[in-house]
């Protein structure tokens, strides 16, 4: 557990799902089938953070962006629908023949 008056429990969340960090966790890994790493090597990691009260505006930085990354996907989503919607519309349009300027067979 990380002590709260050091690093922030997120940011440290953050840290080890980074890449750096998981090289080093590769690079430190046992077990050829199974793969782990021992609490020993883990302890031993070095962690560089910055101050408490920079690692809390990092955090929010990060939330931040990904408030803005799941408004685009929503609206990417939004838009998505919309085109799968007029796109079955105008072919069911097309296949009863009630497009405008088509050509009618008898």
């Amino acid at each position: 557990k990380p002590i709260k008056e050091i690093i922030n429990a997120d940011f440290l969340a953050w840290v080890l799902r980074s890449p750096e960090f998981q090289k080093k966790l590769q690079r430190n890994e046992t077990g050829a089938t199974v793969r782990g790493i021992r609490m020993a090597i883990f302890k031993n990691l070095p962690i560089s953070f910055p101050p408490i009260d920079e690692q809390k505006t990092i955090i929010q930085k990060f939330e931040s962006l990904f408030e803005v990354v799941n408004q685009i996907e929503n609206t990417y989503q939004q838009a998505v629908d919309s085109h799968d919607e007029l796109k079955q519309s105008i072919l069911q349009e097309a296949f009863t023949g009630k497009l405008a300027g088509g050509i009618t067979y008898e």
